[in-house]
């Protein structure tokens, strides 16, 4: 039995309609990468908390994040539990995998145009951590028969490690509860470790080693996406020495680097 039994009639219509319906899941990622925007926009009406602009806005950003890491992390562990997910590691999916699928790249749509718009303050780093995220979730759509939604829900599995980040940034900001940061600041190093070191790079070997067969070998979409999914395991290990660096300092009492 499905958590979604009993959602309503218009799960029951989504759930019928999302796999077949390329033009329903193509308007739903624009509708979901809209919505994110006009969160973004409320959220800056609201929130007056630092007197920075610049903190406002990352608040901002961080708390549209929350929501997205919030809705997705519990949804992919869902479909993770499910054992034919694990047998089936290309071909499995379900209507709750074509949602997290449609959901991402919906998100990764807008983070991408929010960080190349405000790439000044952002980073070129983060710019193409929205489009390579965004390609790799629109990829899975654009593959017929449906594929890769295993690696879509593992891949968000990432972002247990951006929740502590982003507390840990309003734990910083507020600069109070400093036996609380240290403990978020250990959960950071700990889920960034598990999730991206260790469980990333697994993923991406596992999707290489899967996708050794015809119709996926060979095939462009899965050749970028398979070297998206390097990148960005590079930029991760690029960003926990950073993290690293920053504990350090902090322990020291000597923290000048970047907020972000």
């Amino acid at each position: 039995m499905s958590v979604f039994d009993g959602a309503g009639p218009l799960w029951a219509l989504w759930a019928e309609r999302v796999e077949s319906d390329f033009t329903l899941q193509m308007t739903a990622i624009f509708v979901i990468a809209t919505a994110f925007f006009l969160l973004g926009q409320i959220l800056h009406k609201i929130i007056r908390v630092f007197p920075d602009k610049k903190d406002n806005a990352q608040a901002v950003y961080r708390l549209v994040g929350y929501v997205h890491h919030c809705m997705q992390v519990p949804l992919a562990l869902y479909i993770l539990q499910s054992p034919s997910f694990w047998e089936h590691k290309l071909r499995a999916h379900s209507p709750a995998s074509f949602t997290l699928i449609i959901l991402s790249a919906g998100y990764f749509l807008h983070d991408f145009l929010h960080s190349a718009i405000h790439v000044k303050d952002e980073g070129i780093e983060y710019v193409f951590h929205g489009f390579a995220s965004m390609f790799v979730y629109w990829g899975a759509l654009f593959f017929t028969p449906p594929a890769f939604h295993f690696y879509g829900a593992g891949f968000i599995l990432w972002e247990v490690s951006s929740c502590f980040l982003h507390f840990g940034w309003f734990l910083h900001k507020l600069g109070k509860y400093m036996f609380l940061q240290f403990l978020n600041g250990a959960a950071v190093l700990l889920t960034f470790f598990l999730f991206r070191l260790l469980w990333g790079p697994y993923l991406t070997y596992s999707f290489y080693q899967e996708t050794q067969v015809p119709p996926y070998k060979g095939n462009a979409i899965v050749i970028v996406c398979y070297v998206a999914s390097t990148a960005l395991n590079m930029l991760n290990f690029y960003w926990f020495y950073l993290l690293c660096r920053k504990a350090v300092r902090m322990a020291k009492g000597a923290d000048k680097d970047k907020d972000r």
